[in-house]
């Protein structure tokens, strides 16, 4: 009597057991691999992004940027994607992504409410830009200030 109620318990555990099994199943398809940075080439690592299908308000897929600033999906049938990646402190992008698919999904032109590196504008014409305008304030002040000295 004892040694069957050992088999019926020994037998339950290995049923509860099996509910806590995880199965993992392995296959090759084709990625499309987007890569974000900052303004000055650093990469936008470890961010959180949100990648949405057109017309969709809930995310198909949410994560973290890895340490390069790469967000990697599988886009299956879908060309248009949405794709929002912020940091803590706001900054940001939130474009909408146009997939080639004569290439199997690789990243085409990319339109959309800005981009994480500033626009399309290089950084240092940014830069000249806005100090022209500093300097060109300063000039007009000390102009007026001149022109009031007796």
């Amino acid at each position: 009597m004892r040694a069957a109620a050992l088999f019926l318990g020994g037998l339950l555990a290995c049923t509860a057991a099996g509910a806590h099994e995880l199965k993992m199943d392995s296959q090759r398809e084709t990625a499309s691999v987007v890569r974000l940075s900052w303004a000055d080439g650093q990469p936008f690592a470890f961010e959180a992004y949100e990648l949405y299908l057109p017309g969709q308000d809930v995310p198909t897929q949410v994560g973290r940027t890895d340490a390069f600033g790469r967000i990697v999906f599988l886009p299956g049938a879908n060309h248009e994607w949405r794709i929002r990646a912020f940091s803590a402190d706001g900054h940001g992008v939130d474009q909408l992504l146009q997939l080639d698919a004569s290439e199997g999904g690789n990243v085409g032109d990319a339109a959309g409410s800005g981009s994480a590196a500033g626009g399309d504008k290089p950084r240092a014409w940014l830069l000249a830009a806005g100090l022209g305008v500093v300097f060109g304030l300063f000039g007009l002040v000390q102009l007026f200030m001149r022109r009031r000295r007796p």
